[in-house]
């Protein structure tokens, strides 16, 4: 861990920098309308109960720092990806350890610095929040509420770091890797909706609708992270360094990459209703996509591959 620790210490610290600047900023923004829209004692009556509060039902509060998510997204691209870029895995692979034992420590380092990072920038969101009281308001948390909702944000952060983390490990070429992640996140949008028509079909939009709805996406988060860390250290032990460059760096993942490509996005596409015809023509397009993506060479890489006189 002291070996890790001095390697990822500045890129760490700058991350954290980020994740406490982001942090201020988005609760600074939070507290823009409060004087018009809240009086009285604040969250006191809102989170009494052992439940989710999302900023969905809580308007302009929120009880977890949003930004936390994408601070967990980077945190988990930059130690997979960044280890390929400076050849650090090379020097971890010739220590002396094991892989498992060293993809389990760079996991908690990972996940430790998230804590770490959640924890200061939960303190400076709520003294925000503190200073941006208005004359007849009060501040009084509701401890269920609170750790309920936290933990729920955390579970999603830690999800959104093994996401980064998982691709990372896979993807080893890094502006493909940043666009893979980017339309994954963009998709999201619709899988949500997807999710609240299958499990609440009829449910009106509420308070216990939202908690109810937050359950489920937090099942789906758990088990995403029960997945892809431990077939990650899988991987991580089968991981060979002349596939460095490559797009995917285990062949064998062509196909499950695939069908979860287009199982994902079917669903995304017949959950959302949309028009038989166009979007069959979507859908078509997006596999054709995925096809040439994953098995034909792209035109940069055959570009650079016959002019360095490298067979393909």
């Amino acid at each position: 861990m002291q070996l890790l620790w001095r390697h990822y210490r500045r890129r760490m610290g700058a991350l954290g920098v980020i994740a406490v600047l982001l942090g201020f900023w988005l609760a600074w923004s939070e507290t823009g309308s409060w004087s018009h829209q809240l009086t009285g004692a604040i969250f006191d009556a809102q989170i009494h109960q052992w439940t989710v509060y999302t900023q969905a039902t809580m308007g302009s509060l929120s009880l977890y720092p949003g930004g936390l998510l994408f601070m967990g997204l980077l945190v988990g691209l930059l130690l997979m990806n960044g280890d390929l870029k400076d050849h650090f895995n090379g020097f971890l692979f010739m220590s002396g350890y094991r892989r498992t034992t060293i993809y389990w420590h760079k996991a908690l380092l990972g996940i430790g610095t998230l804590l770490a990072m959640a924890l200061v920038t939960t303190v400076i969101h709520y003294a925000v929040y503190l200073s941006h009281l208005a004359p007849g308001q009060t501040f009084n948390l509701a401890l269920p509420g609170l750790l309920t909702s936290w933990g729920y944000g955390f579970l999603q952060t830690v999800g959104f770091f093994t996401i980064g983390w998982f691709a990372a490990l896979i993807v080893g070429q890094t502006g493909p890797l940043v666009i893979t992640v980017a339309g994954f996140l963009v998709s999201l949008i619709g899988v949500v909706p997807v999710i609240e028509r299958l499990w609440f079909p009829t449910q009106p939009v509420s308070a216990q609708a939202d908690a109810r709805l937050a359950g489920v996406l937090a099942l789906g988060w758990l088990l995403a992270i029960v997945i892809l860390l431990p077939w990650g250290a899988w991987l991580y032990r089968r991981l060979s360094l002349e596939n460095d460059g490559h797009y995917l760096l285990f062949a064998g993942l062509r196909w499950p990459v695939f069908l979860v490509y287009v199982v994902y996005l079917g669903l995304i596409f017949v959950g959302n209703h949309i028009a038989w015809s166009p979007m069959t023509l979507i859908y078509a397009a997006f596999v054709v996509f995925g096809y040439l993506w994953l098995w034909r060479p792209h035109p940069l890489e055959w570009w650079r591959r016959r002019h360095t006189g490298i067979e393909k």
